[in-house]
């Protein structure tokens, strides 16, 4: 003891200082602590004595009662244990005794919060041995059997190891068996997971139990988890619940297990089944196997809509959807229809995720069906990125691209945003050298969009080498009338010094067709602007005006001085159906001003006054040459016997002057009566001097019905003018074509050789001949089909080589046509064909007929 003085005393003055320091904070840090202790000590009293509902995060935070643990627990000898619960930090102790399997922890819940916490150090203590002790002596002091019963409520289905808790509770397995019938579904589940891994059959027997229990966490345990030597009865058990049961989790569970376990069992047949089961079955089909994404396709192009809506998400799934759309051809129309069909279905039922592949690398059959699709579906964000795509491919104006252009159009119009709509305006601007195109795009253009389009559509009204006029015109209809009105008024006044006369003529063309009373006197005064054959065709529009003033304001313009203006009003009154003016008219056929008669002439025949065109027919002298053919034409165009006997008057009578005979001629051009074609083939055939007029007038002549008569003109013909009547076919060129083909059709036996002689004669044989050779099915099918009609040894060459098509419809096509040729007509083309100089002719032709022979084709 002395020398522990003496060490003391003979220390420095600072030590002692230092000493003191030290001694003080402690003793600081001590006061610290229970003054932090005796304060949160008042926080919580003040807590508890707040009334009502109470919010603790308002009051305490997470890491601070944790922290006061200890504290907390000596208070609930104060307040009782109803303060954890207050606090909440029962909850707090559970999730870190989760995470972190503390044995402080593990005691303190088992204390103070088991029926929040009990399951949790149940989960906890079958992971730690050291732990599973102080839970075993924990249920031995509670021994009854609802200490089980209220660690399994505590729970709320978290997964735990089956086996462990089997060895756990090996002494007590009877009171859990018990528990199977306990009403609450946490007992069950917890009793149900134990047994599943205990070999008694008491067991076994509530397991099958467990497939039909009222809980779905239950019922998938049960299909995940269970092992019976009852192979057949388990895959039953397993197909019902995979097929009925309402709960997905366990319909999943169920189709995995039978997956796993029962593959070389597992059928299905969705025509068998239910329409729910059917659903159930869809839903989950195997991704991976080729059989179930076929049955999905197939559902998928049917009409049934909730079956359809399950397997477009299984394809989601397959990558289907996607792969379809990305590899779509569009050269190959039956496959590019079929994916259009199903993607459609898709599409319908709101699965519409495959359209963002569009970003990808799609293929011109990609975005075809994109803009189909996104005229009703998808975002517009996926519109722009079409609509850019399609528009920066600039291939060649095909018919191919002409439709996806076509449709990508449509899209716009119908559910275009703004920015989209612009990627519109620009192509206007720039498809002006490509008017199929152009006239797309106008006609695309969608009502009300004058911030969009106004711009660009009233430059290209103003721009007289614009094309596709009245389809800018109906594009400019589409605009607020305050937008259009004021120009096209400007330009009509203005006047042919500052615009173009096409520019005028459409600018009266559009104000007329917006049909706006208020703009009568205007649109009347200067319907000179139009010619007078379009004025006829305008002027419909007149008929909406008011009666009265219509014929006020119609009488004092034909009172006026300027010709052009009362040959425009008379050329326009037809249309109103009003007679009233007729005599007006009638008198006008002898008006000084040429214009005037034309006008005159043809109001007659618009009237339909058959008697009055009598007097027109003495024009045909008339001194003005466009006079005289106007005449004609209008006696054509009536097409009545008195007017066709006036024309052949004319161009019979070998009195008559040359430019009578002319102007006859165009009349009859313009006729579309058998007669006409008669006194037109007689002057082909009797006066060389005007032999080139009346080739010129029946090349004019390309409806069926010409067609056909001048045929039958060609089949009485003799030789020289036969060659000239083929003369006229080949000058009508691609118009005459598809009429010839209209009455080839009509498969009149007596026309038919001499309608083949014809097509021979132009080309079109040859021509539909090399059809046969086009990548798409469908062009080569109507090939086949034609050279199948007319029948010829030319049609028959072609006919064979197409005798191995790919194309089964083709094949048909040619065996039909070979059959025809079993006559004595046919015999002599066949032989022909045997002995043709080209080796592949005959060589196709002996196979064609010999699989004739053996039926095979």
């Amino acid at each position: 003891m002395q020398a522990v003085i003496d060490f003391v005393v003979g220390q420095s003055l600072y030590v002692y200082i230092a000493a003191g320091g030290v001694a003080a904070l402690v003793v600081a840090i001590v006061a610290v602590a229970l003054i932090g202790k005796a304060k949160f000590a008042r926080r919580i009293r003040d807590y508890l004595a707040i009334p009502g509902a109470k919010e603790r995060a308002d009051y305490f935070t997470e890491e601070e009662l944790l922290r006061r643990t200890r504290l907390i627990e000596k208070l609930t000898g104060k307040y009782g244990d109803e303060l954890i619960h207050l606090l909440g930090i029962d909850r707090l102790w559970t999730d870190r005794l989760s995470g972190q399997a503390r044995r402080s922890d593990f005691r303190r819940v088992l204390q103070h919060a088991p029926e929040y916490g009990l399951f949790t150090c149940f989960v906890v203590a079958l992971k730690n041995v050291g732990l599973r002790s102080i839970l075993r002596d924990y249920l031995m002091n509670n021994s009854d059997f609802l200490v089980l019963r209220r660690l399994a409520l505590s729970g709320k289905g978290e997964e735990f190891s089956g086996p462990s808790a089997r060895d756990f509770f090996a002494e007590r397995l009877d009171e859990i068996r018990e528990m199977i019938g306990d009403p609450e579904w946490p007992s069950r589940y917890f009793a149900i997971k134990i047994l599943l891994h205990d070999d008694d059959k008491r067991s076994a027997r509530a397991l099958w139990d467990g497939f039909s229990d009222p809980h779905p966490l239950v019922r998938r345990t049960v299909t995940s988890e269970l092992r019976t030597d009852e192979r057949r009865r388990h895959y039953e058990q397993l197909t019902a619940l995979f097929r009925s049961d309402p709960v997905f989790e366990v319909r999943q569970a169920a189709r995995d297990r039978i997956r796993a376990d029962f593959a070389d069992l597992y059928t299905f047949d969705l025509n068998k089944l239910s329409p729910e089961e059917a659903l159930h079955t869809v839903e989950l089909l195997d991704p991976k196997s080729p059989d179930d994404e076929n049955a999905a396709v197939e559902l998928l192009s049917g009409d049934n809509l909730e079956l359809g809506f399950a397997a477009a998400r299984f394809l989601v799934r397959c990558g289907t959807l996607d792969r379809l759309f990305l590899q779509a051809d569009l050269g190959d129309r039956e496959g590019l229809e079929r994916a259009l069909r199903i993607l459609t279905n898709a599409a319908a039922v709101n699965v519409v995720a495959f359209l963002s592949a569009v970003r990808k690398n799609p293929t011109p059959g990609s975005l075809h069906i994109a803009a189909r699709l996104l005229q009703q579906h998808g975002t517009a964000d996926l519109l722009v990125e079409t609509a850019e795509r399609v528009f920066r491919l600039q291939p060649e104006v095909t018919p191919n691209y002409v439709e996806l252009y076509r449709e990508t159009v449509q899209a716009l119009s119908l559910r275009g945003s703004d920015e989209a709509l612009r990627i519109l305006d620009r192509e206007i601007v720039r498809r002006r050298s490509t008017p199929e195109l152009l006239r797309i795009a106008l006609l695309g253009v969608p009502h009300g969009r004058d911030h969009v389009f106004a711009t660009t559509l009233l430059e290209g009204l103003k721009d007289p080498n614009l094309p596709e006029r009245d389809a800018l015109r109906e594009a400019l209809r589409k605009l607020d009338t305050g937008t259009i009105v004021p120009v096209a008024l400007r330009i009509i006044t203005e006047g042919r010094e500052r615009h173009e006369h096409t520019v005028r003529i459409d600018a009266l063309k559009l104000l007329g067709e917006l049909d706006l009373p208020y703009a009568l006197q205007d649109i009347l005064e200067h319907l000179p602007i139009l010619p007078l054959d379009e004025a006829r065709a305008f002027t419909s529009m007149l008929q909406q005006y008011q009666p009265k003033e219509l014929d006020r304001k119609v009488s004092a313009l034909l009172q006026s001085v300027d010709g052009s203006i009362r040959a425009a009003v008379i050329a326009a009154l037809p249309a109103t159906g009003k007679k009233t003016f007729l005599p007006q008219i009638k008198q006008a056929l002898l008006d000084a001003d040429p214009d005037v008669r034309i006008a005159a002439t043809w109001a007659l025949v618009d009237y339909e006054e058959t008697r009055s065109l009598g007097q027109a027919a003495a024009m045909l002298r008339d001194p003005v040459p466009r006079v005289r053919a106007s005449v004609a034409r209008a006696l054509g165009t009536a097409g009545n016997a008195a007017s066709l006997d006036a024309l052949k008057s004319s161009v019979t009578d070998e009195n008559e002057v040359a430019v009578v005979k002319l102007a006859a001629i165009e009349g009859l051009g313009a006729s579309t009566e058998n007669a006409a074609v008669d006194i037109l083939v007689r002057v082909l055939e009797t006066d060389d001097q005007h032999q080139s007029d009346a080739l010129t007038a029946l090349s004019r002549k390309t409806d069926s019905r010409s067609i056909a008569r001048l045929v039958e003109q060609f089949k009485d013909a003799a030789p020289e003018l036969r060659d000239r009547i083929t003369t006229a076919f080949k000058m009508m060129g691609e118009e005459s074509e598809q009429a010839i083909r209209g009455v080839l059709d009509q498969d009149i036996l007596s026309l038919k050789p001499y309608l083949a002689e014809i097509l021979e004669a132009t080309g079109y044989v040859e021509s539909r001949i090399r059809m046969l050779n086009h990548r798409d099915p469908r062009i080569r099918r109507s090939a086949a089909l034609f050279l199948s009609k007319v029948g010829s040894k030319a049609a028959f060459r072609g006919i064979v080589m197409a005798a191995r098509d790919p194309d089964s419809e083709v094949r048909v096509q040619v065996t039909k046509a070979l059959e025809r040729l079993a006559t004595e007509e046919g015999s002599l083309i066949l032989q022909a064909l045997e002995e043709d100089p080209d080796r592949r002719i005959r060589k196709y032709t002996h196979w064609a007929i010999e699989r004739i022979k053996a039926k095979s084709l």
